[in-house]
């Protein structure tokens, strides 16, 4: 959804706001729905950054839960995705557990908070599909993914999940991969202020008394509690720990008895690896496991015919994919390669033209 604005003059004299008519209008359909019918068909809506953030790339703050109340109650949505995204402090608050009709998530080249992921990971009635990838551009900080929550949340629809894309490497400390006593710190899954708590009891009071609540995760929870995953595009590393198993009740993977083939769901059809060999960006994330990955992979391509039904496709393994990574966006500028072209996106075709 590209941004449709004008300029309308506020309450006080001599000064404006910016107004998204498109998101006005979603907020119209979704909040009385028999006034603008038309919006009902709606059925895959994409949120992309303004004209002057999408020229540079540059990964931009918006208020991506209000974005997803705009378009959880249409009648027809099927999916929501969000391009070059990350937090902002006017996230708004999140929507109710399995409230969403939309079945399909994505956030790509994007850098989101983990709460937030999970909060609109649970808001879908039902998911058959979640991307999470990084890239993009960011001024200053760059939040850190933690993949055992996300996985958690994830649990929940793990009857219906048939496509999980995690690209999020570049921003995940492998302590928390491999090391079975690592608790992420507060700053990581910071989620609601107790007045955005009450704020969220009293906004979505009828919903929340009419909605059952959500399945607690057991303590540990691996890739082969979802039996209808088909299309799996993981991190190498992100893939072993999955495979094995995350949670509270997680254990160390001993590198002595643990097979990667033989912790793969038999319902997998296409697997694409991340970064296999690849070294971490930032040496904060780096944690050493005498888990040798590369030895993993190499024998799930060697057995995974004699051992697996599927996949049909095997791909990350030779030749390689890398992992993607949030660039600053000071760091060279004027190199080509470090910029990402949205496909669906013609606005800056002429970006070869200045660089």
């Amino acid at each position: 959804m590209y941004p449709l604005q004008r300029y309308v003059q506020s309450l006080s004299p001599g000064t404006y706001k910016r107004v998204n008519l498109l998101e006005r209008l979603l907020c119209q359909a979704s909040t009385f729905p028999e006034s603008v019918p038309h919006c009902q068909n709606l059925r895959n809506i994409s949120f992309h950054p303004d004209d002057a953030i999408g020229r540079m790339q540059r990964v931009y703050g918006r208020p991506i839960l209000s974005s997803t109340q705009q378009v959880r109650k249409l009648a027809a949505i099927e999916s929501v995705a969000f391009k070059l995204a990350t937090w902002s402090n006017e996230a708004g608050v999140p929507p109710p557990p399995r409230s969403a009709n939309y079945s399909k998530i994505s956030f790509t080249h994007s850098a989101m908070r983990t709460w937030d992921l999970c909060r609109i990971i649970e808001s879908a009635k039902t998911l058959k599909s979640f991307t999470s990838t990084v890239g993009g551009r960011a001024y200053g900080g760059i939040p850190f993914s933690c993949v055992t929550p996300i996985l958690e949340s994830l649990w929940m629809h793990r009857q219906t999940l048939e496509e999980l894309n995690l690209d999020i490497e570049g921003h995940s400390p492998r302590r928390e991969l491999y090391h079975e006593e690592y608790q992420p710190s507060e700053e990581f899954l910071e989620g609601m202020t107790e007045d955005e708590q009450k704020e969220y009891k009293e906004q979505w009071a009828d919903e929340l008394h009419e909605i059952a609540a959500p399945e607690t995760a057991p303590q540990r929870v691996s890739l082969k509690d979802f039996p209808q995953l088909k299309h799996l595009s993981i991190g190498a590393h992100t893939l072993c720990c999955l495979a094995c198993g995350t949670g509270d009740g997680k254990g160390r993977i001993d590198s002595k008895y643990f097979s990667l083939v033989d912790h793969l769901p038999f319902t997998l059809e296409s697997l694409r690896i991340y970064g296999r060999g690849q070294a971490v960006d930032d040496p904060y994330l780096e944690y050493e496991s005498d888990l040798d990955v590369d030895t993993q992979i190499e024998q799930l391509a060697r057995e995974k015919d004699a051992k697996l039904p599927g996949p049909k496709m095997l791909e990350g393994v030779d030749p390689r994919i890398p992992n993607e990574f949030t660039v600053k966006y000071w760091k060279d500028e004027d190199d080509p390669e470090l910029f990402w072209r949205d496909p669906d996106d013609n606005r800056f075709d002429d970006i070869d033209d200045d660089l």
